[in-house]
Parts: structure tokens; sequence; C-alpha cells
């Protein structure tokens, strides 16, 4: 089995642990609202080429902004045949300007520009390192880990990773490729994009953090694998006693009945059922209306499954509707009630996967009064739902993030992402 194995680096990935401690007092002292984003981002061709993107950003009003990538830029350039520029960027999210520097490196083989950065790299103990295995099977791994030498000592680096995480930091990878992928353990797939929040994973690893791994596994071929394509939905006669047309969540919730999306709280009798419109919505309940709608291709039964959520669980993580470092998939979790500031997070992805993208409008944030009390993590996702009509606030505007959400108002919300509805407008 022949292994290449790239020592590259983004040493800021393990400089941010070193420094940590100091830059928690700096940053608490300066009531930052964001903190350093490191973002690695490869896109390879059909035949192999492609680009190596490497962006560094700290909010502006912060003294962080004298990033210096020299370390960066000379791996590349002892790299031979490899074009590389450097330039600077600005970017807005959830509100906050970053600014900071972008390196992309041009490559005609993956391989060999990985084998290339290994060499070029050489002697470097921290940082990220990537790996590309040839397995038995014909099909090649691609991978990304924590590089540590032999007699490293990497005790308390989760509990790092977690308090640069809750700062607001963000250490992420993707791949973008035409290349056929049979398997990956990425925590969101969008199209032909792989996406791995590392900062999460590695906060949550413990002792393990050395053994985490990220990968994509590339078919020996170039042919894609066909997409599995979603069946008609179910047409039910389906009726509830404890609702009627007086009911402003009516139509929706008989919508959603029709198609064979929801259900009621109780076994029917001759058709007739109660839907329990007050009940509190879980989160495997919300999750299993989400897959229903945009990914039943993937749900499938699951022998002997914690819970009855379990199988909708592992769908929207194969599908890529969740993250499975920000969703855990316990039968705790699943029966929890979902906040709403969660639902706002994955009815963005479940338009996404329905084929919308869905922008921010200038100023939305404004109409939020408890826009701050969003969770970081999750701003993007509301202002995105709010501009299209998918979600409103209360009487007073208010968003409510860390509310529950009834069984009445999670059919009316998915109405609205599938436009089985008309969407609000807050203009």
């Amino acid at each position: 089995m022949e292994e290449v194995y790239i020592n590259y680096c983004t040493k800021y990935y393990m400089k941010a642990k070193k420094v940590l401690l100091l830059l928690v007092v700096a940053l608490v002292a300066s009531s930052l609202t964001g903190c350093i984003h490191y973002d690695i981002d490869v896109t390879i061709d059909q035949s192999g080429s492609g680009t190596f993107d490497l962006v560094v950003a700290t909010p502006e009003q912060e003294n962080f902004s004298a990033i210096d990538l020299s370390g960066e830029i000379e791996v590349f350039s002892e790299i031979e045949d490899v074009e590389f520029t450097q330039k600077d960027v600005e970017y807005q999210e959830s509100g906050i300007t970053y600014i900071g520097k972008k390196i992309t490196a041009d490559f005609d083989q993956y391989d060999t520009f990985f084998k290339s950065l290994s060499e070029a790299n050489k002697g470097e103990n921290d940082g990220l390192a990537f790996k590309s295995t040839q397995l038995p099977n014909g099909n090649k791994k691609l991978s990304i880990y924590p590089n540590k030498t032999e007699g490293q000592d990497s005790g308390g680096g989760d509990l790092l990773f977690s308090q640069f995480q809750q700062l607001g930091g963000r250490i992420s990878f993707s791949i973008t490729t035409e290349l056929s992928i049979v398997n990956h353990n990425a925590d969101k797939v969008t199209g032909n994009t792989y996406y791995w929040d590392i900062l999460n994973t590695l906060a949550k690893a413990g002792e393990d953090v050395q053994n985490t791994e990220f990968f994509i596994e590339v078919a020996d071929g170039s042919e894609s694998p066909a997409t599995p394509q979603p069946s008609d939905p179910v047409t039910s006669q389906l009726t509830f006693s404890d609702i009627s047309e007086t009911n402003w969540y009516y139509n929706d919730v008989m919508e959603l009945t029709r198609r064979g999306i929801i259900s009621g709280v109780k076994e029917a009798v001759d058709g007739v059922s109660e839907y329990g419109p007050e009940i509190t919505v879980s989160f495997g309940q919300f999750i299993a209306i989400a897959t229903r709608l945009v990914t039943p291709e993937y749900i499938e039964e699951i022998p002997n499954a914690p819970s009855w959520a379990t199988k909708h669980y592992e769908a929207a993580v194969r599908s890529g509707l969740i993250f499975h470092g920000f969703f855990e998939g316990t039968v705790e979790a699943l029966n929890a009630g979902i906040s709403r500031e969660d639902m706002a997070l994955i009815l963005v992805d479940v338009a996404l996967i329905n084929g919308e993208e869905l922008e921010i409008k200038e100023g939305i944030e404004e109409k939020i009064p408890d826009f701050y009390e969003i969770s970081y993590r999750n701003r993007d996702a509301v202002l995105k739902a709010y501009s299209n009509g998918l979600l409103v606030g209360d009487a007073d505007g208010n968003f409510n993030p860390k509310d529950t959400l009834k069984r009445s108002e999670v059919a009316a919300v998915f109405c609205r992402v599938m436009n089985y509805t008309k969407r609000p407008s807050l203009d």
C-alpha cells in the first residue's frame, strides 16, 4: 500500500493551539464578536488538476490583522511547476467584516502537488497533514489530519480547541471535485462539495485528537454514480379530530398529510386521528419531516436502532442535510425539543437541497430585535430564513431563538420552504 504524507499545513492551526490562552485574554478584553478563521479549500476537476486555497482572516475591528503568510509562501515557492498568488481578502459574515490574506496555488495533478508539499515542508512538526493512500480495491483515499511527531504532548488540546470554537473561531476544510466519490466522512455535502468543520470535530475529540481523520475515497475510474431519485409523494386521506378549517395552520397540516409527510399522534380509527397542534416538536420529528421531503432516497431501515428517528438522523447526515458535529443522534437528543435557531439552520439546507439559493437582504438583522441572542453559528441561517420568508418573528418582532416549536408551526415552515404556500414578507 503506497502512501504519500503531506505535512502542509496551515501553521496557524497549531499556532492557535499554542497561544490560545493569550488570545483568550486579548479577545475578552476587546469584547470580541468574532474570531480567527482558517479555511482550506481544494478544487479538483475530473482530470486531477485544480487549485488549493488557504484563507486566514480576522474581524476588522481587532488587532490581529497583520497576518503573515511568509512561511506558506516559502513552501509554495519551493514547489516546481506550481503557480501561486497572494492577495488581501475582505468579506462579511453574520454582520462582521473580516479581513485577511489568501494564497492560491494551481496544480496539474493533486497527487504530485501533495507529494511536493510534503517534500517542501519537511521538518515541520505541527499543522495539518494530508495523506493520499492507494487502497487495495484501486480506489484512492485522500485525507487530512492533525500532524504530530512522536513524543509530542497533545494533552488538553480538545479543551483549547473548544475554547477557540466558543470564541467564534473556525478551522474548515472543503473539497470540490468532479471525481467520483464512493465514501467520505464529511460533515456536509452540497452538490459535489464536501465540507468538514475541523475545529468542531477536534473540540469534541477529547484525547483522540491525534487519531482524527477527515477523508474522501475516490473511485478507480471517472464514472460518476447515478444520483438516486426521490419517490413520488404518498397520497393520504387521513383527517384529524382536533383541528378544523378555522385554524390558521389547517391548510399546511393537510398539505403535508396529503403528501404522506406527517401523521397524527394517535393511531387512526376509520381514517381519523389527532394532530396535537400544541405539542412541542422534537428534533427527531423535525428531521424526519425534512428527510421525507428532500432526501427520501437516503432513508433506510436500521435493525435494532435505538430510536424510530435514528434512520432519519442517519439519512440527514449522509445526505449532507445536517452536520453530525452540530447535532447528536442520541435518543436523548432526538427526543428533545428543537430550538427555533436550530430549526432555521436545517430549513436553509432543506431549501438548498430543494434547489434554492437563499440570499441575505441588506439590513435584515435590524428587523430582528433579539438578533444577538442567536448563537453565532446560526445567525446566517436565521438571516437567510427571514430574508426569504421562511420565518417571521412574534408580535414584537422577536425571533426567540432558544424557544421550541409547536406541531402547528412546523407544518407552516415546511410548506413555506417547499413553496407549497405563499411566504410572508417583512417589507
